[in-house]
This record gives C-alpha cells, sequence and structure tokens, in this order.
C-alpha cells in the first residue's frame, strides 16, 4: 500500500496547531500534468514537490510556484496550475 492509500484509511477530522481541520482527501503525483482552470467546494492545499515548478493562476492572476512552495486554494474561486519542469 502506498503512502497515500494509507493516509486515505484515515480521513476525517485533524488537529493541527490549534485548528481543527476536517481532512477529504490526501493526493501525490509525481508529474502533474496541467489542469483546466476549475474550482472547488472546499480550501485545497498543495506542496509543490522536490522537481516542481509551474505557474499557479487565481482569478487571472498568475504566480510562479517552485519546490518547497505551499498554497491554498480558496473555495469558490477558479484556479490553475501550469507545469513547467520536466518529469523525473
Amino acid at each position: 500500500m502506498i503512502w497515500t492509500e494509507r493516509l486515505n484509511t484515515r480521513l476525517g477530522r485533524l488537529d493541527a496547531g490549534g485548528a481543527a481541520l476536517e481532512v477529504l482527501h490526501w493526493a501525490h503525483s509525481d508529474a502533474l500534468l496541467d489542469n483546466v482552470s476549475h474550482r472547488h467546494a472546499y480550501f485545497e492545499v498543495c506542496l509543490v514537490g522536490a522537481h516542481g515548478a509551474g505557474i499557479y493562476t487565481l482569478e487571472n492572476r498568475a504566480q510562479p510556484i517552485a519546490s518547497g512552495d505551499v498554497f491554498f486554494s480558496r473555495p469558490g474561486f477558479v484556479h490553475r496550475i501550469r507545469n513547467s519542469a520536466e518529469p523525473r
């Protein structure tokens, strides 16, 4: 069983630094392809992996992202990730 499958067996409430979070799904991709503009009804938290780089666009504002960056997509806001790194 890969580590994300193990995490997904224990979904639910997560207490982090005094904040209570509801985890709906854990996911990981070694080579994330570009995605289309979309929005969610929940917060999405992303961590750019060791070999990742790209452009994160939120409401038509582009922001470069690189390895180690963490960013949040707020509910209801249109966003997109475009990969600019070569998969390893």
